[in-house]
Protein backbone atom coordinates (compact mmCIF):
# COMPACT_ATOMS: atom_id res chain seq x y z
CA UNK A 1 0.00 0.00 0.00
CA UNK A 2 1.67 3.52 -0.95
CA UNK A 3 -1.67 5.44 -0.68
CA UNK A 4 -2.40 7.29 2.44
CA UNK A 5 -6.02 6.29 3.04
CA UNK A 6 -8.87 8.59 5.26
CA UNK A 7 -11.90 6.45 6.38
CA UNK A 8 -15.04 8.23 8.04
CA UNK A 9 -18.87 8.33 8.21
CA UNK A 10 -21.25 7.75 10.59
CA UNK A 11 -21.66 3.88 10.02
CA UNK A 12 -19.18 3.11 12.97
CA UNK A 13 -19.00 -0.23 12.48
CA UNK A 14 -18.46 -0.77 9.08
CA UNK A 15 -15.81 1.82 8.55
CA UNK A 16 -13.97 0.53 11.91
CA UNK A 17 -13.88 -2.97 9.88
CA UNK A 18 -12.77 -0.83 7.04
CA UNK A 19 -9.90 -0.08 9.38
CA UNK A 20 -9.00 -3.34 10.19
CA UNK A 21 -9.36 -4.98 6.73
CA UNK A 22 -7.18 -2.20 5.32
CA UNK A 23 -4.30 -2.69 8.36
CA UNK A 24 -4.43 -6.81 7.46
CA UNK A 25 -3.63 -5.79 3.53
CA UNK A 26 -1.00 -3.83 4.18
CA UNK A 27 0.63 -6.53 6.51
CA UNK A 28 -0.27 -9.09 3.88
CA UNK A 29 2.05 -6.66 1.66
CA UNK A 30 5.06 -6.52 3.81
CA UNK A 31 4.12 -4.47 6.72
CA UNK A 32 6.06 -5.64 9.93
CA UNK A 33 4.99 -2.61 12.05
CA UNK A 34 1.83 -0.91 12.92
CA UNK A 35 1.89 2.18 14.83
CA UNK A 36 -1.47 3.37 16.07
CA UNK A 37 -1.97 6.80 17.72
CA UNK A 38 -4.67 8.71 19.22
CA UNK A 39 -5.26 12.02 17.57
CA UNK A 40 -6.92 12.85 20.75
CA UNK A 41 -4.03 12.89 23.29
CA UNK A 42 -0.82 12.22 20.91
CA UNK A 43 1.65 15.36 20.52
CA UNK A 44 4.12 16.49 17.35
CA UNK A 45 6.81 14.62 18.73
CA UNK A 46 4.80 11.49 19.22
CA UNK A 47 4.37 12.11 15.03
CA UNK A 48 7.45 12.57 14.22
CA UNK A 49 8.98 9.81 15.72
CA UNK A 50 6.35 7.73 14.36
CA UNK A 51 6.98 8.79 10.98
CA UNK A 52 10.56 9.56 10.51
CA UNK A 53 12.45 7.28 13.23
CA UNK A 54 14.35 4.29 11.88
CA UNK A 55 12.14 1.12 11.69
CA UNK A 56 13.33 -1.86 14.60
CA UNK A 57 11.56 -4.23 11.99
CA UNK A 58 12.96 -5.14 8.21
CA UNK A 59 9.83 -4.52 6.47
CA UNK A 60 8.07 -1.44 5.74
CA UNK A 61 5.64 0.36 8.37
CA UNK A 62 2.18 1.64 8.43
CA UNK A 63 0.83 4.71 10.96
CA UNK A 64 -2.77 5.05 11.83
CA UNK A 65 -3.85 8.07 13.43
CA UNK A 66 -7.61 7.71 14.83
CA UNK A 67 -9.91 10.79 15.71
CA UNK A 68 -7.71 13.57 15.13
CA UNK A 69 -10.51 15.78 13.61
CA UNK A 70 -12.57 15.10 16.46
CA UNK A 71 -10.17 16.05 19.02
CA UNK A 72 -11.13 19.91 20.55
CA UNK A 73 -9.51 22.56 19.17
CA UNK A 74 -6.32 23.42 20.36
CA UNK A 75 -2.09 24.65 19.61
CA UNK A 76 -0.88 21.36 19.61
CA UNK A 77 -3.59 20.36 17.09
CA UNK A 78 -3.10 22.78 14.62
CA UNK A 79 0.67 21.94 14.81
CA UNK A 80 -0.63 18.16 14.23
CA UNK A 81 -2.59 19.11 11.22
CA UNK A 82 0.54 21.81 10.13
CA UNK A 83 2.94 19.20 10.04
CA UNK A 84 0.91 16.37 8.35
CA UNK A 85 -0.09 19.23 5.77
CA UNK A 86 3.24 20.48 5.31
CA UNK A 87 5.99 17.09 5.10
CA UNK A 88 6.37 15.14 2.47
CA UNK A 89 5.25 11.75 3.85
CA UNK A 90 7.60 8.33 2.87
CA UNK A 91 4.80 6.09 4.26
CA UNK A 92 1.66 5.60 4.68
CA UNK A 93 -0.76 6.84 6.86
CA UNK A 94 -4.50 5.55 7.69
CA UNK A 95 -7.06 8.39 9.16
CA UNK A 96 -9.52 6.91 10.69
CA UNK A 97 -12.52 9.28 12.30
CA UNK A 98 -15.95 8.15 13.82
CA UNK A 99 -18.00 10.14 12.04
CA UNK A 100 -18.16 11.91 8.37
CA UNK A 101 -15.66 14.74 8.29
CA UNK A 102 -16.88 18.35 6.77
CA UNK A 103 -15.21 19.44 3.53
CA UNK A 104 -13.35 22.04 5.43
CA UNK A 105 -12.21 19.15 7.76
CA UNK A 106 -10.68 17.02 4.77
CA UNK A 107 -9.12 20.22 3.44
CA UNK A 108 -6.99 20.46 6.17
CA UNK A 109 -5.26 16.90 6.21
CA UNK A 110 -2.75 15.71 3.03
CA UNK A 111 -4.00 16.08 -0.49
CA UNK A 112 -3.81 12.86 -3.05
CA UNK A 113 -5.98 10.81 0.35
CA UNK A 114 -7.91 7.89 -0.77
CA UNK A 115 -11.24 8.60 1.02
CA UNK A 116 -13.51 5.86 2.07
CA UNK A 117 -16.95 7.35 3.34
CA UNK A 118 -19.32 4.88 5.31
CA UNK A 119 -23.14 6.43 5.36
CA UNK A 120 -25.59 5.03 7.94
CA UNK A 121 -28.69 3.87 5.35
CA UNK A 122 -31.39 6.13 5.53
CA UNK A 123 -33.74 3.27 6.21
CA UNK A 124 -31.98 2.85 10.21
CA UNK A 125 -33.11 6.59 10.31
CA UNK A 126 -36.32 5.92 9.50
CA UNK A 127 -36.57 3.18 12.18
CA UNK A 128 -34.85 5.24 14.55
CA UNK A 129 -37.53 7.92 14.19
CA UNK A 130 -40.07 5.32 14.73
CA UNK A 131 -39.60 4.63 18.03
CA UNK A 132 -42.36 5.10 20.36
CA UNK A 133 -44.52 3.51 22.74
CA UNK A 134 -47.36 1.43 21.20
CA UNK A 135 -45.76 1.96 17.66
CA UNK A 136 -44.35 -1.79 17.64
CA UNK A 137 -45.87 -2.79 14.35
CA UNK A 138 -44.53 0.01 12.21
CA UNK A 139 -40.92 0.01 14.30
CA UNK A 140 -40.62 -4.01 13.41
CA UNK A 141 -41.69 -3.39 9.95
CA UNK A 142 -39.12 -0.96 9.20
CA UNK A 143 -36.51 -2.87 11.29
CA UNK A 144 -36.26 -5.96 9.41
CA UNK A 145 -36.23 -3.44 6.38
CA UNK A 146 -32.58 -2.44 7.92
CA UNK A 147 -32.30 -5.80 8.26
CA UNK A 148 -31.94 -6.29 4.39
CA UNK A 149 -29.18 -3.83 3.99
CA UNK A 150 -27.65 -4.03 7.59
CA UNK A 151 -26.34 -6.07 10.19
CA UNK A 152 -27.81 -6.79 13.71
CA UNK A 153 -24.54 -5.08 15.18
CA UNK A 154 -25.22 -1.79 13.40
CA UNK A 155 -29.04 -1.49 14.03
CA UNK A 156 -28.47 -2.40 17.46
CA UNK A 157 -25.21 0.04 17.79
CA UNK A 158 -27.51 3.49 16.43
CA UNK A 159 -30.56 2.31 18.86
CA UNK A 160 -28.89 2.60 21.63
CA UNK A 161 -27.22 5.30 20.80
CA UNK A 162 -30.85 7.03 19.87
CA UNK A 163 -32.32 6.23 23.09
CA UNK A 164 -29.40 7.33 25.06
CA UNK A 165 -30.01 11.08 23.14
CA UNK A 166 -33.72 10.86 24.23
CA UNK A 167 -32.71 9.82 27.67
CA UNK A 168 -30.52 12.44 27.72
CA UNK A 169 -32.93 15.14 26.85
CA UNK A 170 -35.40 14.44 29.53
CA UNK A 171 -32.95 14.24 32.24
CA UNK A 172 -33.05 17.42 34.19
CA UNK A 173 -29.05 17.77 34.90
CA UNK A 174 -28.71 17.81 31.20
CA UNK A 175 -28.75 20.94 28.98
CA UNK A 176 -27.93 19.48 25.15
CA UNK A 177 -26.82 16.74 24.13
CA UNK A 178 -23.07 17.40 22.85
CA UNK A 179 -23.17 15.25 19.84
CA UNK A 180 -26.54 16.66 18.27
CA UNK A 181 -26.75 19.99 16.44
CA UNK A 182 -29.63 22.48 16.77
CA UNK A 183 -32.27 20.80 14.65
CA UNK A 184 -31.66 17.71 15.86
CA UNK A 185 -31.81 18.53 19.11
CA UNK A 186 -35.28 20.16 18.53
CA UNK A 187 -36.49 16.74 17.10
CA UNK A 188 -34.72 14.48 19.94
CA UNK A 189 -36.75 16.83 22.71
CA UNK A 190 -39.63 16.29 20.17
CA UNK A 191 -39.51 12.57 20.25
CA UNK A 192 -38.84 11.74 23.79
CA UNK A 193 -41.70 13.55 25.27
CA UNK A 194 -44.02 10.58 23.34
CA UNK A 195 -41.90 8.46 26.52
CA UNK A 196 -41.69 8.79 29.99
CA UNK A 197 -38.27 9.18 32.05
CA UNK A 198 -39.37 6.15 33.12
CA UNK A 199 -40.04 4.04 30.09
CA UNK A 200 -36.49 5.55 28.37
CA UNK A 201 -34.38 4.13 31.73
CA UNK A 202 -36.60 0.64 31.10
CA UNK A 203 -35.43 0.82 27.73
CA UNK A 204 -31.89 1.78 28.01
CA UNK A 205 -31.71 -1.27 31.04
CA UNK A 206 -32.97 -3.55 28.65
CA UNK A 207 -30.72 -2.30 25.28
CA UNK A 208 -27.92 -3.04 28.00
CA UNK A 209 -28.72 -6.23 28.98
CA UNK A 210 -28.54 -7.57 25.36
CA UNK A 211 -24.90 -6.01 25.10
CA UNK A 212 -23.71 -7.56 28.25
CA UNK A 213 -25.50 -11.15 27.92
CA UNK A 214 -23.57 -10.80 23.94
CA UNK A 215 -19.96 -9.85 25.69
CA UNK A 216 -20.53 -12.61 28.47
CA UNK A 217 -21.61 -15.36 25.44
CA UNK A 218 -24.70 -15.80 27.80
CA UNK A 219 -26.96 -14.80 24.62
CA UNK A 220 -29.93 -17.41 24.53
CA UNK A 221 -31.18 -16.03 20.76
CA UNK A 222 -29.29 -14.06 17.92
CA UNK A 223 -28.83 -10.47 18.31
CA UNK A 224 -31.91 -9.74 15.88
CA UNK A 225 -34.28 -11.55 17.55
CA UNK A 226 -33.37 -10.12 20.75
CA UNK A 227 -34.41 -7.15 19.49
CA UNK A 228 -37.60 -8.43 18.06
CA UNK A 229 -38.05 -8.62 21.36
CA UNK A 230 -37.04 -5.19 23.00
CA UNK A 231 -38.79 -3.21 20.04
CA UNK A 232 -42.25 -5.48 21.09
CA UNK A 233 -41.59 -4.09 24.88
CA UNK A 234 -41.39 -0.36 23.95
Amino acid sequence: MTTSIFIHGDNRISSRNALNQEIAKSRSQGTEEVIRLSGEEMVLTDLIQAVEAKSLFPGNRLVVIENLLGRRPSKEKDRLLDYLKTTSLQMPIIFWEPKSATVAQLKALPKNLREMLFKVSPKIFAFLDALSPGNFKTMLRLYHQCLESETPEMVFYMMTRRISQLLMSVLPAQTGNPDASDWQMRRLVGQSKKFTKESLMAIHEMLYSVDRSIKTGKNFLPLGSLLDLVICEI
